[in-house]
């Protein structure tokens, strides 16, 4: 999950953080949703209940 202009100020930025983060949640595990990080960061995972 990316949100402008926090993760990214461009619509490619913007899906690059989105797209890191989904992949960090696809490595997480079922059920994860993450949070991109600031630029130059790892995305932040988060357990869904």
């Amino acid at each position: 999950m990316a949100a402008f202009p926090v993760h990214g100020d461009s619509p490619e930025s913007l899906m690059q953080a989105a797209d890191t983060a989904m992949y960090a949640a696809k490595h997480g595990g079922r059920d994860r949703v993450c949070v991109a990080a600031s630029p130059g960061l790892p995305a932040q995972p988060a357990r869904l209940a």
